[in-house]
């Protein structure tokens, strides 16, 4: 009982930390955003993060293929698993899926509310329900910086007025 409530109380305030006792692989400098809804699956020791990858919210690791339930009436012991890997500098956007037997490369951004499956190439852009290359990592990186606001050292007001004005909403 004392152990279930520890891994409550861990999964609301350290994400990061329960994912890695959990099993979770991950390299340096990986950030998960605090959500209560992302999950790691059944099999999280099947999970591989490289350096530098962040996991937003919201974002489900699925391991095994629990479709195979159909089959156990004739086929008792079948189970399918299958591992996800994520290689280095590596952004999963919020809502995302990620399905046994994923492979990820280094320098990929995925967009939100994607659905990955299978071998993503490294140096690009994946988004949509299934994921597919939407452009390089290079021609992403252009359009961001061109559309870059800059924000990062403003306190919450002083950003807050810059875009209602850059917005024309005030």
């Amino acid at each position: 009982m004392l152990k279930r409530l520890y891994f409550y109380y861990l999964r609301q305030t350290n994400l990061k930390r329960y994912a890695q006792i959990r099993g979770v692989r991950m390299g340096q400098s990986c950030k998960i955003v605090d959500s209560i809804k992302t999950s790691f699956g059944s099999e999280p020791y099947l999970i591989q993060m490289g350096d530098h990858v962040e996991i937003s919210g919201n974002v489900t690791f699925i391991t095994h293929d629990g479709a195979v339930w159909v089959l156990r009436e004739e086929n008792p012991e079948v189970d399918v698993f299958g591992q996800i890997i994520i290689g280095n500098n590596v952004f999963v956007g919020n809502g995302s899926i990620l399905l046994p037997g994923t492979s990820i490369g280094d320098n990929t951004v995925i967009g939100a509310g994607a659905l990955v499956k299978g071998e993503l190439e490294a140096n690009s852009v994946y988004a949509g329900v299934p994921a597919r290359r939407i452009c390089s990592f290079d021609e992403y990186k252009e359009r961001a910086l061109n559309a870059s606001l800059p924000t990062k050292q403003m306190n919450f007001d002083a950003k807050k007025r810059y875009l209602m004005q850059h917005f024309n909403l005030d």
